[in-house]
């Protein structure tokens, strides 16, 4: 009987939910992000900082939302995140089977770009706000390449997918066409750890039957440290402002 009473429980619970989301709707954006790069990086143990440029990577998405009760709402998202960087060794590098000793002028050249698949519900959503949670898969897929002044270089590649919680949350503020947001998405299991954060200011442009369309701006960051992660050891942070538009059918 307690079995059959959660059950219902949980059931009524995931269709109160739905019931406060759209009946259907496909969202579809676009941002570009200034990011700042700092941090670490190597293998076996063997770390070296490098100074890295700032980028503007791109950040595409689409979302689709039903009312089907407890089938999740789906959004997919690629995020670019291609950098390069430069550091003189001190002491001993070691990365991709390769040593550089002290001294040694290095390059590295950072892809870390992945592909967000984020599974969510909307626990409330009206016209003043909405908050939703659930997971995001976020999968890794990209290389970090080290080569010095000779031309010796050592490279390792990284494809994971790492699962992280996801909270998003928006409030309107009446009278303005103006919302505020944020967004967290977070994992740390087995010495890993990587934190996927945004807040910002949106602007509704359009406002009909047909579409809705937004811009907005914030700030982002991601923090990334991972602990022998196909044979990489990394201490990473990429942060900076964004603009971005949405279109919402």
């Amino acid at each position: 009987m307690k079995q059959t009473a959660w059950a219902l429980a949980l059931t009524s619970a995931f269709i109160s939910m739905q019931a406060n989301a759209d009946s259907l709707g496909v969202y579809a954006g676009a941002q570009a992000w200034q990011v700042n790069t700092s941090g670490e990086f190597g293998s076996n143990h063997s770390r070296a900082g490098f100074g890295f440029e700032e980028e503007v990577q791109g950040v595409y998405y689409v979302a689709f939302e039903h009312p089907v009760p407890l089938l999740p709402n789906v959004k997919i998202r690629h995020n670019e995140l291609a950098v390069a960087g430069n550091t003189r060794v001190s002491g001993q590098f070691s990365f991709g089977g390769v040593s550089y000793g002290n001294g040694t002028q290095l390059s590295a050249a950072l892809d870390l770009s992945n592909t967000d698949l984020i599974l969510y519900y909307e626990l409330f959503d009206n016209s003043l706000f909405s908050v939703d949670f659930g997971l995001n898969v976020k999968y890794l897929d990209g290389d970090i390449r080290v080569v010095d002044s000779h031309g010796h270089s050592g490279t390792e590649q990284l494809r994971a997918p790492l699962p992280l919680g996801y909270l998003k949350a928006e409030l309107a503020l009446p009278l303005t066409g103006l919302s505020a947001f944020g967004e967290l998405n977070y994992l740390t299991l087995d010495g890993h750890e990587l934190s996927d954060y945004q807040a910002g200011l949106a602007y509704r442009l359009i406002d009909s039957l047909a579409m809705d369309v937004n811009v907005h701006a914030g700030y982002r960051a991601i923090g990334l440290k991972l602990d022998s992660l196909d044979n990489v050891d990394a201490n990473l942070d990429f942060d900076g402002a964004f603009l971005g538009a949405e279109i919402h059918f």
